[in-house]
């Protein structure tokens, strides 16, 4: 799992990624018990390159 925060002056706004065969999980980081959110691995990398804009 990876986590990243969004920016370094925003601590409170980190994420988790797992990547997996079918499924990119992502989660907050500062609720692991929470809510995932799961995107097959096509749809995560279209959102990524989307974000890097």
């Amino acid at each position: 799992m990876r986590s990243s925060p969004a920016q370094t002056v925003w601590r409170a706004a980190c994420v988790e990624v797992a990547a997996g065969p079918a499924a990119v999980l992502v989660r907050d980081s500062k609720n692991p018990g929470g809510p995932r959110l799961g995107l097959a691995p096509g749809a995560w990398g279209r959102f990524v390159a989307y974000a890097a804009r």
